[in-house]
């Protein structure tokens, strides 16, 4: 049955329609976990990549892009490093293969973060690769467009920011203005000038850019809508719906908040007119911090996007307020990192449902600052895991259990730069990948169990094919799960796959699921199946 939802009915001006069942949903084959015992015993295995590089610099890289690269329905990873970066095939169990000499350009510059987004609307996945400001020897570097031919062979594409010499922390996809083309915010820490012994570090901290998607790959330079704010030592650039208006607002995390620039947040004014953003000075979110790390979700299941920020020896978690900006919940929840033990330079963060008992999970990369003796930081500075529960907390919303890193076998003590969560052999259970600065790359994979789980994937408007921005909610038991489509604004220098997973624990079937797409057009389906990740789209 199709049927109009009264309170969205079609007015004279053109409102969006919202369905209820529509045509657009593909369900897949039901997956089942062939031992669940396994998990018992051990809830990960660890799996180290081959054939990485060895670090020549000792701060050089970060962040890892985990998606399928070359269509093949199997999860792949690009890692960017000091020489350009490495491009690991998947075989869908687990198993890796480096092809980076087959597919990808000859550069040898030295790259710092990247993200993927299909820039151009032809279905395959293209990569921003961010360059550091400078290499050892002083030769600038050049912030990247790799183009994807479809079989996951990659070619430089147009320059981003032709004659800027910036370090790129990382790039976020967005349709920022409802033209259905990517836009990319670009993250930058250092920058052009000279070396200044009294800046904290060494050079004056980059602009960051907000470039305009044109299709095609092309893109133009359109930062003065942001108002020329100062520049900060910026680590992330996220898009977040933060009012949620549906129209894509910006958070910047700022290092040496305190000396130089704290946290920006930039809201979008949307189609009013003119395109253009306000910067919100006055918010909670402005905080000055030594911000690393983010991690984005509902923890609480209002509906709202809430914010998990990683800084120097503390975490935050922001939660909506209700009024239009947040507070920070972190200490009253349980996301506390063990100083004494180590767990003092905060690096990478997410928010995932890593157990898919339907709550989201706190995840943080910790590590030493370089390769070598630092001052004041310990050596060993192992991750932290935090798992959402709902018993014993304070007040009705859910908080975390005590740190089970250490028995999940994710208590890396190395260098770590960054964490992403992807499904890299399709049992329905996220696996995490972790980036380190002075070793291989390390996927942790998990053992699946009993507990049921949904994906979701998008399909959008024109050129934004993966649904970048797209709201996806689902209903069951009486609680509310949302998750947000995203690409390059999550983590640390990396991207996970533009899918909503939900964990569903005991529930085989979810009893409404509305996808918003950019823009605020939804569809809503009803008595979905558990155990399977289901495609929507428009039409």
């Amino acid at each position: 049955m199709i049927a109009l939802l009264a309170s969205c009915a079609l007015d004279g001006a053109g409102a969006p329609i919202e369905w209820d069942d529509p045509p657009g949903l593909v369900e897949s084959e039901p997956v089942s976990c062939p031992d669940p015992s396994a998990r018992d015993d051990a809830p990960m295995d660890l799996v180290e990549l081959p054939d990485w590089n060895e670090v020549v610099a000792p701060r050089s890289h970060g962040g890892v892009v985990a998606d399928d690269l070359d269509g093949d329905g199997e999860i792949d990873l690009f890692t960017p490093d000091t020489h350009g970066g490495i491009l690991y095939m998947g075989d869908g169990l687990g198993g890796f293969v480096n092809e980076s000499a087959a597919r990808l350009p000859s550069t040898g510059s030295p790259a710092w973060s990247a993200s993927a987004a299909d820039v151009d609307g032809d279905g395959d996945l293209d990569l921003f690769v961010g360059a550091n400001a400078y290499d050892d020897e002083g030769v600038a570097g050049a912030q990247a467009l790799w183009m994807n031919d479809g079989t996951g062979h990659f070619q430089t594409g147009p320059a981003l920011i032709p004659g800027r010499v910036v370090s790129a922390r990382g790039g976020a996809w967005a349709d920022f203005d409802g033209d259905h083309v990517l836009d990319l915010y670009v993250a930058t820490y250092d920058g052009e000038g000279p070396v200044d012994e009294q800046s904290p570090e060494g050079r004056p901290p980059g602009p960051d850019f907000l470039l305009k998607g044109l299709g095609a790959g092309d893109f133009e330079d359109q930062s003065f809508l942001l108002g020329n704010p100062e520049s900060g030592y910026t680590y992330v650039g996220a898009w977040s719906d933060l009012d949620g208006d549906t129209w894509p607002d910006l958070y910047t995390l700022n290092d040496f908040g305190d000396d130089v620039e704290p946290n920006q947040v930039f809201r979008n004014m949307g189609p009013g007119g003119d395109f253009g953003f306000i910067q919100d000075e006055g918010s909670v979110l402005a905080t000055a911090m030594r911000g690393m790390g983010l991690g984005q979700g509902d923890v609480n299941g209002d509906g709202h996007v809430d914010l998990l920020v990683s800084d120097y020896a503390r975490v935050w978690l922001y939660l909506y307020d209700g009024e239009n900006d947040y507070f920070d919940a972190a200490s009253a929840l349980g996301l506390l990192p063990d100083i004494d033990g180590g767990q003092v330079v905060a690096w990478g963060a997410t928010l995932a449902d890593l157990d898919n008992d339907g709550l989201l999970d706190a995840y943080v990369n910790f590590g030493q600052l370089t390769v070598g003796d630092v001052e004041g930081t310990p050596r060993v500075e192992p991750d932290a895991l935090w798992l959402g529960r709902r018993a014993g907390c304070p007040g009705t919303a859910p908080c975390f259990s005590p740190d089970v890193a250490p028995a999940w076998g994710l208590d890396d003590p190395s260098f770590q730069r960054g964490v992403v969560t992807v499904d890299i052999n399709h049992d329905g259970y996220l696996d995490v990948v972790t980036r380190d600065l002075h070793g291989p790359t390390s996927v942790h994979l998990s053992r699946c169990g009993t507990r049921a789980w949904l994906g979701v994937r998008v399909v959008g408007e024109g050129a934004n094919v993966n649904g970048i921005g797209a709201r996806v909610q689902i209903e069951l038991d009486g609680h509310r799960q949302v998750r947000w489509i995203e690409s390059g604004s999550t983590g640390l220098g990396g991207s996970s796959p533009s899918v909503a997973h939900f964990g569903l624990g005991k529930a085989e079937k979810v009893e409404v699921l509305t996808v918003t797409w950019p823009g605020g057009e939804s569809r809503t389906w009803h008595d979905l199946s558990a155990r399977q990740q289901v495609t929507v789209a428009l039409r």
